[in-house]
């Protein structure tokens, strides 16, 4: 899970980097390490590896309204990409196994997702479960998350990496809430977000020592 966070981390950067790169060798090279790293997170967790931040990018392309950046992608290299690095070890183990696109697709993804998942290897809570789970993985931090809901929405969207983070954040959150499959550790790949939406908050909000001003009010 750990590698998974890692690779979650740089691909969410990696998308960040190339859409913000100016059109050219620099943007096709951002958007090729992304399809890479989208593959890697797949070999080492699963479908989630490309179902979530692709869930958090359509959610903030959507929210900023930058879908025309869906056209400066290079699909054709990032997908021969991401079938060089993901499809090999597939198609291996489905050769050596009999019932491995079973297992792996229908019991270990879709039957996981609904709670029926054999053997039964994972927890089942309330809605709110991973949301506490969240504020005990954030300790001691979790105490100053308020200071995330002092600005007005409209506001706290309208910032491009704010609202990147928060899309980031709110893909895993949403997901693992709404899946009957529970544990303590499936909110990780979205702490990077939190904790960057915490310091941009903390920045904006509390403090600003380079203006020599030192601590200032909230309001």
């Amino acid at each position: 899970d750990m590698l998974l966070c890692l690779c979650t981390a740089w691909t969410f950067l990696s998308f960040y980097l190339a859409e913000d790169a100016p059109v050219g060798a620099r943007k096709k090279l951002w958007y090729a390490i992304f399809f890479a790293l989208l593959a890697l997170a797949v070999l080492t967790k699963g479908l989630i590896g490309i179902v979530l931040p692709g869930m958090g990018i359509f959610f903030y392309l959507t929210v900023q309204k930058r879908w025309a950046e869906v056209k400066r992608i290079p699909w054709i290299l990032g997908i021969a990409i991401f079938l060089a690095i993901a499809l090999p070890w597939h198609l291996f183990a489905g050769v050596k196994n009999e019932k491995f696109f079973w297992f792996y697709f229908i019991n270990e993804h879709w039957l996981r997702f609904l709670g029926k998942r054999f053997p039964k290897d994972y927890y089942e809570g309330p809605f709110y479960y991973q949301l506490l789970r969240v504020l005990l993985l954030f300790l001691p931090w979790s105490f100053c998350l308020p200071f995330l809901f002092v600005r007005k929405v409209k506001e706290f969207f309208a910032d491009r990496l704010t609202c990147y983070m928060a899309c980031w954040f709110m893909a895993f959150l949403f997901f693992y809430t709404i899946s009957q499959a529970k544990a303590n550790y499936y909110m990780m790949p979205g702490m990077p977000a939190l904790a960057i939406l915490l310091g941009l908050g903390l920045k904006d909000r509390v403090w600003n020592w380079a203006s020599g001003k030192g601590w200032t009010a909230v309001t």
